[in-house]
């Protein structure tokens, strides 16, 4: 089960990245269709700015950059565990939990102003979706980021405790 979860986070991880890559390259070529409508923008679509091509990359690069730190740690505590399980765990969940928080916050971002920063040299006006919902998949990873800091404490207090337990014995 371990090999499939491994698995699943790489072919994502993967599909996440080339799409960024064909998207970002294929604007920065002129061909930005595929870039206006992952962010449902409809046509004409205004020329982009070298400034934006390289905000856009940078930006989602960075979130893919967390989703993957989250993704390693995530797969580092499938592996068999240290001497202190419960200090390791811990650690893995509280930088998953970065790792989804920087991932949320990233994507938050991209899209909010993403929509604006494409549509600045529009000739006409564009009615920009706003892309944050509350039921989107990206707040359920919020929620999941919390829920791991929550327990990587608890973690951490719980390798204190079998810590003392072993000086008393």
């Amino acid at each position: 089960m371990a090999i499939l979860a491994r698995m699943v986070m790489v072919v994502l991880w993967l599909a996440l990245a080339l799409l960024i890559l064909l998207g970002w390259g294929f604007a920065w070529i002129g061909e930005k269709e595929l870039i206006f409508d992952l962010f449902d923008l409809p046509a004409p679509y205004p020329d982009l700015t070298g400034w934006v091509i390289a905000v856009g990359f940078t930006t989602m690069a960075m979130t893919l950059v967390f989703l993957g730190w989250a993704f390693l740690q995530m797969s580092q505590m499938l592996r068999p565990t240290h001497l202190n399980p419960f200090f390791y765990l811990s650690r893995k969940l509280r930088h998953a939990a970065w790792g989804l928080l920087g991932f949320w916050v990233g994507t938050a971002l991209i899209w909010t102003i993403m929509p604006i920063l494409l549509t600045l040299n529009a000739k006409t006006k564009y009615q920009i979706p706003y892309g944050w919902n509350v039921l989107d998949t990206e707040v359920i990873l919020l929620a999941v980021a919390i829920v791991f800091l929550a327990l990587s404490r608890s973690l951490a207090r719980a390798q204190e405790i079998e810590d003392d337990n072993k000086t008393i014995v």
